[in-house]
């Protein structure tokens, strides 16, 4: 599951409890764990503040592979690009 977020929120690591990010629109989370074969997260990620975060799922990305490939392909490339941003 990938996390996109909608609205500012600020990002509490669950050990420790004290701000570590600000997040904003646009900014995604979850995108290791999507790729991961065992779906094996890097962090855990509690919001200190509300705000509003959309949902993707794999199985929303495969019924969109059936129904629209070249949409699901710049779905994936954009998530891509994401993670290659991260690990830099």
């Amino acid at each position: 599951m990938i996390s996109i977020i909608c609205s500012p929120l600020t990002r509490l690591p669950r050990a420790e409890r004290s701000a570590c990010a600000s997040v904003g629109p646009g900014e995604v989370g979850g995108e290791v764990g999507f790729f991961t074969s065992d779906r094996r997260r890097s962090a855990t990620v509690t919001a200190a503040t509300d705000g509003q975060v959309r949902v993707v799922r794999r199985r929303w990305l495969d019924e969109l592979r059936g129904s629209d490939p070249r949409a699901a392909a710049d779905v994936l490339f954009q998530l891509a690009r994401t993670l290659a941003d991260r690990v830099q």
